[in-house]
Formats: structure tokens, C-alpha cells, sequence
């Protein structure tokens, strides 16, 4: 009992130190205050009652910001002492190598790639005309399909915009065919994670590894870069944390999911 009190007023007092936000309950945190469905709708109210920043618990801690100053703040201006990222069980298994990628890296190594990605995109056109007009065409071609379609009460939108998604990252990619943190580092974690995302991952995994080992038979040491790997080649050995291949899976995996 005396342990329990004990633990109780610690939780309370750590919670005490970050942004305002519904009372978290131990172990739990806040999960019994949100619904899955319209966690949109609970966040915008806890923006009206404690502010643009708040700090939810489900039931690892994490600090929301709703207003675009905030954001640009937190990620522009704040961006590199900001970079920390908490290690979850799935890391492993979305990504090819351990702490690699523009997403689930950790500290210096994600500012690495998140540099690097940025670098690369801006060459291949990012922010210029060139890929406006290539995004433009794919947006064309896509509601060209629609229009094709003859009973359009059938069409389930969220299958082809998620493809249109694709369509997009593509083009990027330019593939040419805490609390609780024990919780996190437990075996059995890692292989439920594996069970449930395992399969449906490894398709994706083995999709882009495939592209990225054909795209690389096609690099020119004295030619321009054609797709994303082949500049990701040329910075292998730049950094410590840029040092082998596999770490162009992790990006063009990342480049992939984020649409």
C-alpha cells in the first residue's frame, strides 16, 4: 500500500511538470478520455480548454500543438534540439537497419537524414515547376479514371486517393519500375509487432528493396542523379551515420509512406 501512495504522488508530480492537458489516470494515462473515431474533435476541445499546447498521455506522454506558430517554432527554429524520438517495438520491423531514415530515427542521425532527404528532393525539383506539373499530370490521369468509371456508386475513393498517394511519393522516390518505457524493450512486444505488421510490411519491404537494388545497376559515377538512391550513394561515408546501403531503403521507404 505505502508503495502505491508512493508511486501515485511520483506519477502526479512528474505529470505536473509539462503542459496543461486532462488528467491522466496511472498506467492507463488518458486513453479512457478518447475515442479512436473523432480524436480530431477531442483534441480541438483540449485546445480550447488548455490552450495550443497540451500534453495527452496514451499512455506515453506527448505535448500536441495546434497553432501553426507553435509548429513552426517547434520544428524551424527549435528543430535540432527537438530530435529526440522515443524508440517504439515496431521500429525494427517498419525499417531495414536500426536507427536509419528520415521517420523513426533518433537524435543526430534523423537531423542527418532529414538534411539529406531535404538536399536530395530539392534537387530532384521539390518547390520548382517541374514537379508541380508532374504532380499535376498524375492528378489528371487519376480523375481522367474517375470519369471512366461507369457506375460510380460502386467506387470506394479512399482505395484510389490512397494510390494517387502512392502516385505521388513515387515521384519522389523516383522508383523506376516516457512513461512505461520497460514496456517498449520487452521480447514479447517485439514479436507481437512482428506477428501483426510483420507480413503486410515485408511485402512493402521487399518491394522497394527490390526497386532499390535495380535503380542502383543503372548509377553513372560521372553522370546526373536519376533517382533518389544514386544520391544517396554519393553521400555514403559523409557521416557517421550515413554508411551503408541499406540506408536508402530506410529513406525511400520513408519518402514512400509519407505520401
Amino acid at each position: 500500500p505505502s508503495f502505491l501512495v508512493y508511486y501515485i504522488i511520483g506519477y502526479y508530480w512528474q505529470v505536473s511538470k509539462y503542459a496543461r492537458g486532462p488528467r491522466p489516470h496511472p498506467i492507463v494515462g488518458n486513453l479512457r478520455h478518447l475515442s479512436c473515431d473523432k480524436i480530431h474533435l477531442e483534441f480541438q476541445e483540449f485546445s480550447l480548454k488548455y490552450g495550443q499546447i497540451f500534453t495527452v498521455f496514451l499512455p506515453v506522454l506527448i505535448v500536441v500543438i495546434t497553432n501553426y506558430e507553435g509548429v513552426r517554432e517547434t520544428y524551424i527554429s527549435k528543430g535540432e534540439s527537438l530530435a529526440g524520438r522515443p524508440f517504439i517495438a515496431t521500429d525494427d520491423v517498419l525499417g531495414y537497419s536500426h536507427n536509419a531514415g528520415a521517420i523513426n530515427s533518433n537524435g543526430q542521425s534523423w537531423l542527418e537524414y532529414r538534411r539529406l532527404t531535404i538536399t536530395i528532393l530539392r534537387d530532384f525539383g521539390i518547390g520548382k515547376s517541374l514537379i508541380e506539373q508532374q504532380i499535376r499530370l498524375s492528378i489528371t490521369e487519376f480523375l481522367r479514371h474517375l470519369v471512366r468509371i461507369e457506375n460510380k456508386s460502386s467506387v470506394y475513393l479512399r482505395w484510389p486517393i490512397q494510390l494517387a498517394e502512392i502516385a505521388l511519393s513515387n515521384l519522389l522516390v523516383r522508383f523506376s519500375s516516457s512513461s512505461f518505457k520497460f514496456l517498449q524493450e520487452v521480447p514479447m512486444m517485439k514479436e507481437y509487432a512482428k506477428k501483426v505488421h510483420g507480413p503486410k510490411i515485408g511485402k512493402m519491404t521487399s518491394f522497394i528493396e527490390k526497386n532499390t537494388e535495380k535503380a542502383m545497376e543503372t548509377l553513372d559515377e560521372e553522370g546526373e542523379d536519376t533517382y533518389l538512391v544514386h544520391a544517396y550513394s554519393r553521400k555514403i561515408g559523409s557521416s557517421p551515420h550515413l554508411t551503408e546501403n541499406r540506408g536508402s531503403c530506410n529513406l525511400c521507404l520513408d519518402v514512400s509512406a509519407a505520401g
